[in-house]
């Protein structure tokens, strides 16, 4: 295995760990002083290289560049779309944000597989 490989095994797991703790963490109403933390990780890294992983650039970095930038201007249009459509609520956000992500992973691990 390569490293760019390893780096790609290693991703899957870390994204959807962080896509169930985020959702524990604000569904669940639990206080904890990383709540904000791990919730601004999530919103930040995650749904955005969940999908620019699909791409298969064959930076790591840029990957990682790409992949925030892409999580931020999801986490904008998605809040836009639910206030135009009169449904905000942060949880609806991060909602839609969970399910990109585990879609994304989702899409590039049986992609992988196939």
């Amino acid at each position: 295995m390569t490293l760019s490989a390893d780096l790609r095994a290693f991703w899957s797991p870390v994204l959807l760990f962080s896509a169930l703790l985020a959702g524990v963490l604000a569904f669940g109403d639990l206080e904890s002083p990383l709540r904000a933390v791990i919730l601004l990780w999530f919103m930040l890294v995650c749904p955005g290289l969940a999908l620019i992983r699909l791409a298969r650039l064959a930076d790591p970095v840029a990957e990682l560049a790409v992949g925030i930038a892409l999580s931020v201007a999801l986490a904008t249009v998605v809040a836009s779309a639910l206030l135009y459509a009169g449904a905000w609520s942060p949880q609806a956000v991060l909602g839609v944000l969970i399910a990109a992500t585990v879609a994304g992973v989702g899409l590039d691990v049986g992609r992988r597989r196939a």
